[in-house]
């Protein structure tokens, strides 16, 4: 059932951020109804799971400290007070991390710190094939994720699959409108920005000088 859940609770996140930030739904009932879902499907995922409640907490603070625009929007603020009375709540069921859930945790914080700071468009061509190659690679190592995790940490990568899953959704949905010619030529430059802007975060330059004879 916690399977269920996490992947039920991730699908919902991204589907009220991306219908919401586009304005896709207005309809104050309906903001609510999602935003009550959000809520109970995380307090059923956290109340009993120490592990998934801090890791939740700790990366939504990276992602909080990488695009503070993305919690503009009061309820999304908040969620972020909510984890730690869940955190509480679970202490008494904590467990003992091992090396894996380590290595992925602090990748999975690398990611969500650099991806607002080089993917900045909500919507685009490169954000569509970023997505969905970390979609694939999450599915495709779903059975390693099951064997060698900790199942808080199984539950987070299950949450964020969830998300992702919708992610992509709605990147197809957002790219429908371009013709094929339009999207390789703004994928082609996305990437191309991209790389640029991870040698600049890097220091590296990209384009050497000529030395003069």
């Amino acid at each position: 059932m916690d399977i269920f859940i996490a992947l039920l609770a991730g699908s919902t996140a991204k589907l009220y951020d991306d219908l919401v930030d586009n304005k896709l739904i207005t309809n104050e009932y309906h903001k609510k109804m999602l935003e009550t879902l959000q809520c109970f499907l995380l307090a059923a995922l956290s109340i009993n799971n120490f592990t998934f409640s801090t890791i939740s907490c700790m990366l939504t603070i990276c992602n909080y400290i990488a695009d503070k625009g993305q919690y503009s929007n009061p309820y999304d603020f908040s969620l972020i007070t909510m984890y730690p009375i869940f955190i509480i709540l679970s202490y008494s069921k904590r467990e003992y991390l091992n090396l894996y859930d380590w290595l992925l945790f602090l990748f999975l914080c690398v990611v969500l710190a650099l991806e607002p700071m080089l993917i900045k468009e909500d919507s685009s061509p490169r954000k569509l094939v970023m997505r969905f190659l970390y979609t694939a690679f999450f599915i495709s190592t779903m059975p390693f994720y099951y064997k060698l995790l900790s199942n808080g940490v199984f539950l987070t990568i299950l949450y964020i699959l969830g998300y992702a899953i919708v992610s992509v959704g709605f990147q197809v949905y957002a790219c429908s409108h371009m013709s094929f010619d339009e999207f390789n030529k703004k994928l082609f430059n996305g990437m191309e920005e991209l790389l640029s802007d991870v040698l600049k975060t890097f220091g590296i330059n990209e384009t050497p000088t000529n030395s003069t004879s």
